[in-house]
């Protein structure tokens, strides 16, 4: 793979320009060059793989949020403080963002399938030992062994998440956006479906039964992986040795602004998920099912639109900066509403104001996060990145990092947060975050096109 040393900023910025401003062509339609998703398009082997990279993500996300409704409670009881519980929740996506980006570089070197395969089984295989830490000694034992199960079971989240982005991206390479969109659709369904499942499986079955059954669902999803995915999913330029890093992609500004936008719609989003439901009870007094009916709100509709923007940047690709500019506003002012904002004074918490804002925010994400992967896709190639393997690992990585950093960031200061000052401040705090994406992204599009 050839990559320019020799990339000036400007030349970066100039080059971003050209390909990521919509033309006059892209304003009166969508680009001929690109193609949208049509099942009867492609081979067999391509509906399977996105098929097993769906079912990948999707237990992902399940195996994420299993623990959540009674992992704490079983954890007090090993005599485990709250802090130490929620050092053990963080570290998972710590554990993410120091990985992902060695394995994005790394992709073609180890090899994407290996990376896929090993990473699954190593997620399932930490999963199903989870199961067993209620069998061990209460205090630093069982505090050792679940930092310890818990990392190694990220390390192989961290594998397979990039691995299989990267894979999608190659093996759809007219689809990227719309692939990453289906691919989080999962990843979010999964999350929904964990909570009430872990509940479940831990009334009926105890501590173990809910570890057991999704570690048991990754090790089968790795043997479907390891019969069924072709050995190769690209070119044979694809498979070159590249000595590139994600750090790389960090020259370009629009790389830069992407990511940060990627980072607080994580941190925002582990705020939510990790606080709201806090937040209600004490505002509203809901039963346990109306405080579900609207937590579940946002990442619902999140899994809706993440794909349609996919398939919406993916056909007018020259706007991916312009969503990103726009967005993060719309973003901010839901936010506000959202408590509502202690800096609205008049206005008072109510029912309806919390169902309108988990929908325009769920939809809003989904926007956001699917324009953000596009420009840093983008600007990577007019870097001089090749479209092969290598890239796409790159860009994966980023993604997942920034992800990973935001969501662990977001878990720990919506604890603090609510703890000292409450949900409505935090919402306020992160508004002012998606403020300075807003300004940073609209403010490097018109230079651009003063510059330029």
């Amino acid at each position: 793979m050839e990559f320019s040393t020799g990339v000036t900023l400007r030349s970066v910025m100039e080059t971003e320009r050209s390909a990521c401003v919509p033309s006059k062509a892209s304003e009166n339609g969508p680009n001929r060059n690109k193609k949208t998703l049509e099942w009867r398009d492609f081979s067999r082997w391509k509906i399977l793989l996105l098929l097993i990279l769906c079912l990948a993500n999707f237990l992902a996300g399940s195996c994420f949020s299993l623990m959540g409704p009674f992992f704490p409670r079983e954890a007090a009881m090993k005599g485990t403080s709250p802090l130490v519980i929620g050092l053990i929740f963080g570290c998972y996506q710590f554990v993410t963002f120091v990985t992902s980006p060695i394995f994005g570089s790394l992709i073609s070197t180890i090899g994407a399938n290996f990376l896929h395969v090993s990473g699954l089984f190593l997620g399932g295989s930490c999963t199903i030992l989870f199961g067993l830490l209620d069998q061990s000694q209460s205090g630093i034992p069982f505090i050792t062994l679940s930092f310890v199960t818990r990392s190694v079971e990220a390390l192989g989240s961290a594998a397979f998440m990039t691995s299989s982005r990267a894979i999608a991206s190659t093996a759809f390479p007219d689809n990227v956006a719309t692939v990453y969109g289906v691919l989080n659709t999962f990843t979010g369904l999964g999350y929904m479906a964990g909570l009430p499942l872990g509940s479940v499986l831990y009334q009926f079955g105890g501590f173990g039964l809910p570890f057991w059954s999704i570690g048991t669902a990754m090790l089968i999803c790795v043997v479907f992986s390891f019969g069924f995915m072709p050995s190769t999913i690209c070119s044979d330029d694809a498979t070159q040795k590249y000595s590139g890093s994600v750090f790389g992609l960090y020259r370009s500004p629009s790389v830069c602004i992407s990511s940060w936008c990627i980072f607080c719609v994580a941190l925002e989003l582990a705020v939510v998920l990790t606080t709201y439901s806090i937040y209600l009870e004490k505002t509203f007094g809901l039963s346990p099912i109306s405080i579900g009916a609207l937590y579940f709100t946002k990442p619902l509709t999140y899994t809706i639109s993440a794909p349609v923007f996919g398939w919406i940047v993916d056909t007018k690709s020259g706007y991916c900066r312009r969503l990103m500019a726009a967005v993060p506003f719309v973003f901010a002012i839901t936010l506000l509403m959202w408590g509502p904002s202690p800096l609205l004074k008049p206005l008072r918490p109510t029912i309806w104001m919390n169902c309108a804002s988990g929908v325009v925010s769920g939809v809003s994400l989904g926007c956001l996060y699917m324009s953000s992967i596009a420009c840093i896709l983008c600007a990577a190639k007019e870097m001089g990145y090749a479209d092969n393997l290598d890239t796409h690992g790159l860009v994966s990585g980023c993604y997942v990092m920034s992800t990973g950093l935001g969501s662990c960031v977001g878990s720990v200061f919506g604890g603090v947060m609510m703890q000292y000052a409450g949900f409505e401040w935090s919402l306020t705090v992160v508004a002012g975050l998606f403020v300075t994406c807003r300004t940073t992204a609209f403010d490097y599009d018109i230079w651009l096109q003063v510059r330029l």
